[in-house]
């Protein structure tokens, strides 16, 4: 017929790099610990939202009470995914299928036929909520119980959380190697680090502190010194608090969750907390810092966020390979100790491939690895 639309059977070619998730097959397993699955304003009571997690949906649920809880996505009964027309009446969470009622436990405790319900029980997850309402589930990729507990922060006097969540090409362990990455620092972000702290590296934790100077945003030639003392708790977890000397201080977590092969989720969440001014009564100093850091909370999460990590640095990720052999250079920072410290959290101690080992080996000299307890001595980063 005249004029009709002719179906097209061609797409035009993507130009351009190629996503490293599509470029590369994924170059290091997943690992072992807590990962953040979204917050605690995301689910209500009475809601009912689907997270990925790894290579499996997951379910997360409010009762009532305000119980939260986090199960496998696929009913026992019949195989319906809970998050897709599922809901949560009283305590009990019920399928949209056959309208199979789950306990807190996971347990069928009800089904519309008004028989005995069958012996099924949904799979749970250890879930924590934390840190002004963040929440983790535990993965182990052979079913382990959870081995450890992430932190739980005094927030007294700071701001409501705020975050945001972006997904993108990488793995976690790309995330954390970022936080021990001294030359990108000046480089990338225009922010030379005036002194390090000793790095720590005590079973899963992982700590550091420094001092760099940071450009403010749209004022190329203003910056200002932040001391930032941070925990890397595994590799899905990055904690720490950002204090500038005036006596404000941001707190901000960075998390890494994988939902695909080499793809994670990434999500920032931060708390402000300003001086209360001294002229003013201790109440209602109090009050108005409160107020001023809730509305310059978002700013300050955008800002260290969107400019360091989403405009600087996730072009990068998004595109880069894994060097399992790096050719390192003096200033680098102690990227192969945190690569070490790294492989714990892996099925059976993870180590590159042969090819990769021996490439390893010729790669970096003994000399230039940096050793897995550093000196007790603050020092200020090497030139190179």
């Amino acid at each position: 017929m005249f004029g009709r639309k002719r179906q097209r059977w061609y797409t035009k070619p993507a130009m351009g790099p190629t996503p490293g998730d599509v470029a590369f097959p994924p170059a290091l397993p997943d690992p072992t610990g807590w990962f953040c699955l979204g917050f605690s304003d995301e689910v209500r009571p009475g809601k009912v939202v689907t997270r990925r997690l790894v290579d499996r949906d997951v379910v997360l649920y409010r009762t009532r009470n305000g119980l939260l809880r986090a199960v496998e996505a696929y009913c026992p009964h019949l195989g319906a995914h809970l998050g897709v027309g599922g809901t949560v009446e009283g305590e009990n969470l019920v399928c949209p299928f056959h309208r199979f009622s789950y306990g807190p436990d996971g347990t069928c405790v009800q089904t519309a036929y008004g028989k005995r319900p069958p012996k099924a029980r949904l799979q749970p997850l250890e879930v924590r909520e934390i840190n002004g309402g963040i929440i983790f589930a535990w993965y182990d990729q052979d079913g382990r119980p959870p081995s450890w507990e992430l932190p739980e922060v005094d927030l007294a006097g700071y701001s409501p959380l705020v975050h945001i969540t972006v997904e993108m090409p990488t793995h976690p362990q790309e995330i954390g190697e970022n936080t021990v990455d001294e030359g990108h620092f000046p480089v990338m972000h225009k922010s030379p680090i005036l002194t390090i702290e000793p790095y720590t590296f005590t079973g899963h934790v992982l700590g550091l502190n420094f001092t760099m100077r940071v450009p403010l945003p749209h004022l190329p030639r203003a910056a200002i010194t932040v001391s930032y003392d941070g925990e890397l708790h595994g590799l899905g977890y990055t904690a720490g608090s950002m204090t500038l000397k005036a006596g404000p201080v941001l707190r901000g977590w960075i998390m890494p969750t994988i939902v695909g092969p080499w793809r994670i989720q990434l999500r920032f969440a931060a708390c402000l907390r300003l001086p209360a001014p001294r002229w003013l009564p201790d109440r209602l100093g109090q009050a108005l810092a409160y107020a001023a850091a809730r509305a310059l909370c978002d700013i300050g999460l955008r800002t260290t966020a969107a400019g360091f990590v989403l405009n600087d640095d996730s072009p990068i990720w998004h595109t880069k390979r894994y060097q399992a052999a790096p050719r390192l250079a003096d200033g680098d920072g102690p990227i192969m100790a945190y690569r070490r410290w790294a492989q714990q959290f892996y099925p059976d101690q993870h180590e590159p491939a042969d090819e990769q080992k021996d490439a390893h080996a010729a790669a970096v000299p003994r000399d230039r690895e940096a050793p897995l307890l550093l000196s007790d001595t603050p020092h200020a980063p090497s030139s190179g």
